[in-house]
């Protein structure tokens, strides 16, 4: 019995390497052919080698964006779906999302379309705008076939394309984020020994905040001396080939550490090394205004069992749930509570642990890779896509 294709499309080969890599060993576990369209690396094709599945390089997201970017993306795209003939076509972030939606209505193999959106990005900032309506009105055209499926990674973006008209609802789910392997060993308390340390795990943007963690690192330390330290870790513009004006300076990142000693900048770390980075912290803090899914780096926090200080803003107040103590959130634009919140941390040690504590629960009851794994790969045994342009021409 032949093995059903499945094609997985990402923006970026870092971004498979990252959060791809267990979803797709899992879908090997289930016996499916495996193809992964993104940017080419080596590294991640030796990582694919090992499960059998086949790298097709798209261009690198860096190489440039516009209408000629877009269109050089869809001709490779079309080469791809030619060539590899997918039963099923898994469409991560925005771009691909809309371009490959639109192409696989020509191909009449394609039984299943799964559209998994990480985030809204300048999409929901731009709701409003002509970029926000030109992206809108591509994506209800792109995404209104029978058999394709919208995942999205928090209820407020859910609630927002589904306002829209732009999914039905029978064709739109949430999934709360990535997935990450839930807590295994025992419990390790915050150190009580040494500096007090805060984190920031993100990308080096300012509406991630950057500039609110900077602020308020420098205020704790002000007040509790040296026994502070707070750490910025996450790649700049270069580490991602990136244009994007939002990025933060590499000048400005390097500089923090001789305008205060208590800040740092660690930059991009390993996996490894963010884990030993997570088990020094007292807490991970993001105050994000970016249309975010559901932060990772936070429940990663919780999975360390680190409780973590967010806002109520899209994506991180899912992070808080109802009825899990994980840690604090912040009105957008309130930087004195997340003041109070790190001060409260710093000074007990007791409370960060209980919290840690019930952010490893929530890990166990709904962020965790087998729950979030086992939950996408259920959409791929659903319905028959509707018959083709391609099939209809015919």
């Amino acid at each position: 019995m032949s093995r059903e294709r499945v094609l997985i499309v990402s923006n970026t080969a870092w971004n498979v390497r990252r959060y791809r890599m267990g979803f797709l060993r899992h879908l090997h576990g289930l016996g499916y052919e495996l193809h992964v369209a993104c940017g080419y690396e080596r590294a991640l094709e030796r990582e694919l080698e090992e499960i059998g599945a086949v790298l097709h390089p798209l261009p690198a997201r860096g190489g440039g964006a516009g209408p000629f970017a877009a269109l050089w993306l869809m001709l490779r795209l079309w080469g791809i779906l030619l060539r590899v003939r997918p039963g099923i076509l898994h469409l991560f972030t925005l771009g691909p999302a809309i371009l490959g939606a639109a192409l696989s209505r020509f191909f009449p193999n394609i039984r299943r379309v799964v559209v998994s959106l990480t985030g809204m990005g300048a999409w929901r900032r731009d709701w409003t705008r002509p970029l926000g309506r030109v992206l809108t009105a591509l994506a209800r055209i792109a995404w209104g076939a029978r058999g394709t499926h919208v995942v999205v990674q928090n209820h407020d973006d859910r609630a927002l394309l589904a306002a829209a008209g732009i999914v039905r609802a029978g064709q739109l789910s949430v999934i709360l984020g990535s997935g990450v392997p839930a807590s295994i060993g025992p419990f390790e308390p915050v150190p009580r020994n040494g500096k007090i340390t805060f984190l920031m795990v993100s990308r080096m943007l300012w509406s991630k905040g950057v500039r609110e963690f900077v602020e308020i690192g420098q205020r704790l330390a002000a007040e509790m001396g040296t026994e502070i330290e707070f750490l910025l870790v996450g790649g700049s513009a270069e580490d991602y080939a990136a244009r994007n004006p939002d990025f933060v300076s590499r000048d400005w990142l390097m500089a923090l550490e001789q305008s205060d000693p208590a800040i740092r900048w660690i930059g991009f770390t390993d996996p490894a090394t963010l884990q030993t980075l997570l088990r020094r912290c007292r807490a991970v803090m993001l105050a994000s205004t970016y249309a975010e899914g559901v932060p990772r780096s936070l429940i990663e926090a919780l999975a360390a069992g680190r409780p973590v200080i967010t806002l109520r803003s899209p994506g991180c107040r899912e992070v808080v749930p109802q009825g899990y103590d994980t840690g604090f959130l912040a009105d957008p634009g309130d930087s004195d509570a997340l003041f109070d919140a790190c001060r409260r941390l710093a000074q007990d040690p007791d409370l960060a642990d209980r919290m840690g504590q019930a952010g490893r629960a929530a890990v166990r009851a709904k962020f965790s890779s087998a729950i979030v794994d086992a939950e996408l790969a259920a959409l791929y045994q659903t319905e028959q896509r509707s018959v083709s342009v391609a099939a209809q021409a015919q």
